[in-house]
């Protein structure tokens, strides 16, 4: 099949960079046509920034520019006239100009550059190369003695760059579309008759499409599977990819193969390999715009030397070496990759057909800036004044939350607006996005990206929730699994598709995994900054929908505080609500269990307002108390959002005292398993030893308020030191003092001093009135374990009516309970 024709090259133009300071000048220069490189103050040499091989690093691509000119803000700007298209007429000595430049610059005027302050003749005429033809940089028939030509491999400093000499200036005379070379002066010259470095953009695209026949799809199914069996055992993927592809491509030239397709392969096969951390002689892993112009330096130096072969000789070189069997260079490590039928490789190529790749798929790879413009979904600057009129004229309503409702009506999610929830491992966070796909997929449009499961578990859930298989398969629901950026080359146009449609609802469930694959950080706020813009908030922004972003917190209890895991820029970059998931009793397959959704933070303030109390410790409130029962029998799950426990009327007490108890359950646990009295630096440095990070004060406020309450038991020791031992476990689920408290405060009517005194197994008895509260002093040998009476002392019940479990700390008010 004949390939689609590429749309041809970009008309070269020489922009008005007046006022304007290098980067942004570059920016100008890339976006007429030119690709630019900088060059170090001082020198005219394309390699002093560049270094070796700079002839493949010059770009069009805005994000590569900004990134070279913000690293070297003092690096002037050249031209790569040679790989542009260009043809530069230099004019050194005005005075011996020969009469056919005269007349021709005369008659074709063309934009040109002044070089000297004292000598305005001296200038740069910017011409393209004629139609068909590479002109290098020899005179041809032309005299010599008045200045040069810059052609193939040729490049020119260019405005608003500093002259290295004190008479030098650069400064357009003429700005405006570069007109083709003058026939008068393009008979003078002869093409050049040796390989240029790098081919033009035009010259790829004309290669392209010249050379599209082909069917021995075998060979090139061969070479790609070379590629990687090479890079797999550690060779240069960059070195590497140069000499296949010019080998791919000329055997494309000699009729082997389509080009197209020749490139397409290898070129996903390259950007797979770069995308990895490097071993060997492979350095580091480059994704998005860094591994693309790579790309395409390699492809337009493989061009440039397939272009100058003879396909005769690639004929009769490649008939001399024997047919390679494929399947010797496919081992276990790559295997998956290299198979012509995998889903990385396109359907032409798994049936046999010559098709090559559409000429949109070559267009958009080597001109980045119109799909950089494309890609853009901003409508208008961001720094333009907004007008305030709709806000303040009485008409605007603040965004209401209308997904995921409780039973008493006020719901979750906002629309249009990032969130996430985040908690422990299975503390029931991907139930709460899975429940809210599955109750608004009924209605509306979900979009489900999955980056840490897998579609046979969301699926599961999501039936198990009530959703039909028919509403899954629907226009109404999507699942996406990534494994590369949406960045990437052959990714991007997937999620310019998603992003070009209404959504009412999008999980991202995965942060940790989605930065990774962006090649961003957890812990660097500015790159966790930067993807939730490019991503979260885009999505939201663009499509409408509520995005549920799920994370997981730190393993630390006492370090975790309101954020979830990694730099606190997630949590800062949230425009709509958060919410700490905590699971009360225990959630999976036949159980029936309860968790909290706290929020934490809330900008729209619309779920605060329908929440219960302010816990003080992390200054979170109960957004909604979830019930998922899975007792069934049926693999079914329902899901019931209530409101919070204590509902609107639970009031916080500002007065509390704060009590460490997440640190306080710590010490408990540690005690519990010493079979001997535990000195209290030996308490610290255990404490220390199980990885927590709390204060050193405050493991001990925690240690003292354990003693006060009777769970452990202090003694004095040698030299006075204070000894402990565990005389009852202490869990903060079980403390009516503790934030986690889920026992009914209105019933509880135990004093700390009866939990002791009922342990099973303590046969002390109540305990003495004269250990009172004070301070945790007494003579050698004497035990202190004080339990002050709590707010609740006054309905105090005897303590045969109070059990304790040893094991859980749960209390039991009434009568025994066999398994207490």
């Amino acid at each position: 099949m004949t390939a689609t024709q590429p749309h041809p090259a970009p008309p070269l133009t020489i922009p008005d960079i007046t006022g304007l300071d290098t980067l942004t000048a570059a920016f100008e220069y890339a976006k007429h046509g030119w690709h630019v490189g900088p060059v170090r103050p001082g020198t005219k040499h394309p390699g002093s920034i560049l270094g070796k091989q700079w002839q493949s690093k010059t770009t069009r691509d805005p994000e590569i520019i900004a990134d070279t000119w913000m690293t070297h803000t003092d690096a002037g700007i050249f031209l790569h006239v040679g790989r542009s298209g260009a043809i530069v007429i230099d004019v050194d000595t005005p005075t011996r100009l020969p009469d056919v430049l005269t007349t021709a610059l005369t008659e074709h005027p063309a934009p040109f550059q002044r070089t000297r302050r004292s000598d305005a003749a001296r200038r740069h005429y910017i011409y393209a190369q004629p139609a068909g033809r590479t002109l290098g940089n020899g005179l041809g028939r032309l005299p010599t003695g008045w200045g040069d030509l810059r052609g193939a491999n040729g490049v020119i400093i260019v405005a608003p760059t500093t002259h290295p000499d004190p008479d030098g200036h650069y400064a357009w005379g003429r700005t405006g579309p570069v007109p083709q070379l003058p026939n008068e002066i393009a008979e003078l010259l002869a093409n050049t008759s040796t390989p240029v470095d790098v081919a033009t953009d035009q010259t790829i695209r004309d290669f392209i499409s010249q050379h599209d026949s082909g069917d021995d799809l075998d060979k090139l199914r061969t070479l790609t599977a070379t590629y990687k069996k090479t890079i797999a055992a550690g060779d240069s993927r960059h070195q590497r990819a140069v000499s296949i592809l010019a080998g791919m491509l000329k055997e494309a030239a000699a009729g082997y193969y389509p080009a197209a397709q020749a490139e397409q392969q290898l070129r996903e096969a390259f950007l797979d390999a770069v995308a990895q951390p490097g071993h060997g002689q492979q350095g580091t892993a480059r994704t998005g715009h860094a591994a693309l112009e790579e790309w395409r330096g390699i492809l337009a130096w493989a061009v440039a030397q397939a272009a100058h072969a003879d396909p005769q000789a690639t004929m009769e070189r490649a008939q001399d070496h024997a047919p390679v069997d494929l399947s010797t260079l496919v081992d276990t490590a790559s295997a998956a990759s290299s198979n012509p039928t995998s889903e990385n490789t396109t359907t032409s190529q798994a049936t046999g057909s010559a098709e090559t790749a559409p000429s949109s798929d070559l267009d958009r790879l080597l001109d980045p800036t119109t799909a950089a413009a494309a890609a853009s979904d901003e409508p208008a600057p961001s720094w333009r004044p907004l007008d305030l009129t709709a806000i303040l004229d009485g008409t605007y309503t603040r965004p209401e939350p209308t997904i995921m409702p409780r039973t008493d009506g006020p719901a979750l999610f906002y629309p249009g607006k990032v969130h996430t929830v985040y908690g422990e491992s299975e503390s029931g966070k991907s139930w709460i996005a899975q429940h809210a796909a599955a109750t608004t997929v009924t209605g509306g449009r979900v979009l489900f990206i999955d980056f840490e499961s897998d579609a046979p578990d969301v699926t599961g859930r999501l039936t198990a929730l009530g959703t039909t298989t028919e509403q899954l398969l629907s226009d109404a629901f999507a699942y996406v699994r990534p494994e590369a950026s949406p960045h990437t080359f052959h990714e991007a146009d997937e999620f310019a598709q998603l992003l070009a449609q209404q959504w009412d609802l999008c999980v991202l469930d995965g942060v940790t995994e989605a930065l990774g694959l962006d090649g961003k950080s957890t812990m660097d706020n500015d790159e966790i900054t930067a993807w939730m813009r490019d991503i979260a908030r885009r999505i939201a922004r663009t499509t409408g929908a509520a995005v549920i972003l799920v994370d997981h917190v730190v393993k630390s209890t006492e370090g975790r505080g309101r954020f979830p895991i990694g730099g606190q820029a997630k949590m800062a970059a949230i425009d709509g609500a958060a919410f700490l998931i905590e699971p009360l009793t225990p959630i999976g397959p036949g159980l029936d269990g309860t968790l909290t959704v706290r929020v934490t933070k809330d900008r729209p303030g619309a779920v605060r307002a329908h929440a219960g109390a302010w816990r003080k410790s992390d200054r979170t409130q109960e957004a909604a108390r979830v019930r998922l029962d899975s007792t069934h029998g049926d693999g079914t799950t329902t899901v019931t959002v209530q409101p919070p426990e204590y509902g609107e009327l639970q009031a916080a007490d500002p007065d509390k005292p704060f009590r460490p108890t997440k640190v306080m359950e710590k010490i408990s646990r540690i005690l519990e398993t010493m079979r001997e009295e535990t000195s209290l630096r030996g308490l610290l440095d255990l404490y220390r030893d199980s990885g927590s990070k709390a204060r050193r004060g405050t493991v001990i406020e925690a240690i003292n308020h354990l003693a006060d309450g009777g769970w452990i038991v202090e003694t004095e020791g040698p030299r006075r030191a204070r000894m402990f031992r565990s005389a009852n476990v202490y869990r903060s689920h079980s403390d009516p003092d503790s934030d986690d408290f889920t026992g009914d405060l209105a019933t509880y009517t135990t004093t700390v001093s009866d939990r002791y005194s009922t342990v099973p197994g303590n046969a002390g008895g109540p305990l003495p009135d004269d250990r009172s509260p004070g301070p945790l002093t007494g003579g050698p040998g004497t035990e202190r374990s004080r339990g002050p009476q709590t707010e609740h002392s006054d309905r105090v019940r005897s303590p045969e009516q109070t059990y304790v479990n040893q094991f859980t700390g749960e209390i039991h008010v009434g009568e025994e309970d066999p398994q207490w």
